[in-house]
């Protein structure tokens, strides 16, 4: 119980920074569709078609490990939150490019397939939400510690504290990407 309410109290410290990086991941979907619907005739944008290679192939498990490990190790660890260690504001830019280009992918995908596809992008989507979060916290803590509430500490004492918070957030990260791969894996495969 100690640990779901620590990363309960991380959440409710950070919502503004979650709020933002939210905003941004959500609103740089939204805009990525409207902006390939907008100028969709100047483009000749093909047909929507079933995406080969991706799929069941009778192996849900190693479907699900596949997706799972990827989307925690790749796409969430090494793309959005390995980058704010070096800038905080890289997995600010990384989630709007990512965000972005989800929006062109789904913007032509019919409405059976988004409708059963959203639950997967929300849960993902707000995954990789907490990761640029903690990768912001980390890149700050030794940056400019004052502007998440580090004072009065060595740098090295606040990179710690830092990491021990991203922990907290990860573990989230990675409840909301087994629950988003266990859903992707079904659609694949049913």
């Amino acid at each position: 119980m100690g640990i779901i309410h620590s990363c309960l109290e991380i959440l409710s410290e950070r919502i503004m920074l979650i709020s933002l990086m939210n905003c941004l991941f959500f609103g740089a979907f939204f805009v990525g569709s409207l902006v390939l619907q907008t100028y969709s005739p100047l483009l000749k944008y093909p047909e929507y078609k079933e995406i080969k290679g991706y799929s069941c192939n009778g192996d849900g498990l190693n479907l699900f490990v596949y997706v799972f490990s990827n989307n925690l190790f790749l796409s969430s660890l090494l793309l959005v939150t390995l980058p704010g260690v070096v800038f905080f504001l890289f997995p600010s830019a990384l989630l709007v490019w990512k965000a972005g280009l989800w929006g062109f992918l789904f913007a032509y995908l019919p409405s059976e397939r988004f409708a059963a596809a959203l639950p997967v992008i929300i849960l993902e989507g707000e995954a990789y939400v907490l990761g640029g979060v903690a990768g912001t916290i980390l890149g700050l803590s030794w940056l400019k510690p004052e502007w998440i509430n580090y004072e009065g500490k060595w740098r090295v004492e606040c990179l710690k504290k830092a990491l021990r918070e991203a922990g907290y957030i990860y573990v989230l990260v990675v409840f909301l990407l087994l629950v988003a791969a266990i859903i992707e894996t079904v659609i694949l495969c049913a």
